[in-house]
């Protein structure tokens, strides 16, 4: 499969078990490492039954599925002994990429037009092969294009399944909120990143972000899974690290196998300067950014624990820090830092470089500023990005800045 997958022409596997169970594989790379195969059965080797008048009876022919005369190898033979005996002609066969053999021999000592038609033989078995080879290239070249539709398809479907799931963020008083979220590659399936912001009973404000490992519809339809069961789990109450251990009960009560990041935190009611206390739990995420009134940019690193649906006998823990008016929460998922070849640990001091520089930060400018740094070279997975800022609340008890949510494909 891997030859297949850098071949641009048909690869041949040759053969492989015994007996009935004798089989040939061909292998067609297509984009992106999908490869198409198929497998013919070959049985025993039984040479046929035919008179001893019949066309070519004079000739004994074996055609091997390698470039030697390799008696496991053999993919067709009209002679009960193998290998052939006596004057053997080899004749080469390109089967795609891989090279077969096909080997003549004479029954009997070959005399008068029998033996002028022995090239002949050869050459009509040669081309009676490539015919056959052709017609197999065809049927699977419908093949790897009728998968590639199928491709594309699901994957329309999954990016429609994923932008349904994901929330219209509401208003909160002293609180802008902002989020974007962009599509991977276009040869990529639709992943499982996701945010949600949304108010509790008590009046504190939940905010989370996640990451549903995958890029099929199995991640897009997981995703909406995990975002219900923390909705529903976050109303019941509980300091994070207790919603985010339900939500890890919940993917192992009902045999969900994905991998899950997560950062769900609780954004408590202003104090009377306007501050308000942040705790989260983080389980196997990016840690999420925070910008400080002065300018000053720092990672909320602890604490952390291991991913969902990983085994693990962690405690999960609730971490804590003051956000002051003015200050600025940022979380995102893999995607933004991560890029083939690219350093992620520059690209992470270079988001919280380009955090720190945005004076005064609006939550637009934000997502905008940050994307525009990130999003260079080669990015092939999904991006997710919410920022929150504390703000002052207006006379009519709204923010001053309406929150809003860019979605970009």
């Amino acid at each position: 499969m891997t030859i297949a997958q850098h071949s641009p022409t048909m690869v041949a596997t040759g053969v492989y078990g015994t007996g009935r169970s004798r089989s040939v594989g061909f292998a067609l790379g297509a984009t992106d490492g999908l490869v198409v195969y198929r497998q013919s059965i070959l049985g025993p080797v039984h040479p046929p039954a035919q008179a001893g008048s019949a066309p070519f009876s004079e000739l004994h022919v074996v055609l091997y599925g390698s470039a030697r005369p390799d008696p496991s190898q053999v993919l067709a033979a009209t002679a009960n002994a193998l290998p052939l005996r006596g004057t053997v002609s080899y004749v080469p066969l390109m089967a795609g990429s891989t090279k077969w053999l096909t080997g003549v021999a004479a029954v009997h000592p070959l005399i008068g037009s029998v033996a002028g038609a022995a090239p002949w033989v050869v050459l009509g078995a040669g081309l009676l092969l490539s015919v056959l080879v052709f017609l197999l290239l065809e049927t699977m070249a419908y093949r790897r294009d009728s998968a590639l539709q199928a491709l594309e398809s699901e994957h329309r479907f999954a990016e429609a399944l994923q932008f349904r799931l994901l929330p219209t963020l509401p208003t909160f008083p002293g609180l802008d909120v902002a989020s974007t979220y962009v599509t991977g590659a276009d040869d990529q399936q639709v992943g499982g990143d996701w945010f949600d912001v949304f108010e509790l009973p008590s009046g504190q404000v939940a905010v989370a972000i996640g990451d549903v490992m995958g890029h099929d519809v199995d991640a897009a339809a997981t995703m909406g899974q995990v975002r219900s069961a923390l909705r529903s789990y976050a109303v019941e109450g509980g300091d994070p690290a207790r919603v985010v251990a339900q939500l890890a009960r919940f993917l192992e009560l009902f045999a969900i196998s994905a991998l899950v990041t997560v950062v769900y935190g609780l954004l408590d009611l202003p104090g009377p300067d306007r501050s308000r206390r942040f705790r989260w739990a983080n389980a196997g995420h990016l840690p999420p950014v925070l910008r400080h009134p002065n300018a000053t940019v720092e990672e909320l690193t602890e604490p952390s624990s291991p991913v969902l649906g990983a085994p693990s006998t962690e405690p999960r823990l609730t971490g804590e820090t003051r956000l002051e008016l003015n200050a600025t929460l940022l979380l995102y998922t893999d995607g933004l830092v991560e890029g083939d070849g690219q350093d992620l640990g520059a690209n992470v001091r270079e988001l919280q470089a380009v955090l720190g520089r945005a004076d005064p930060p609006s939550v637009q400018d934000v997502c905008s500023s940050v994307l525009d740094s990130q999003l260079r070279g080669s990015r092939r997975d999904d991006v997710a990005l919410l920022v929150v800022k504390v703000t002052e609340m207006s006379s009519s008890g709204e923010p001053a800045t309406k929150s809003v949510t860019a979605t970009t494909s």
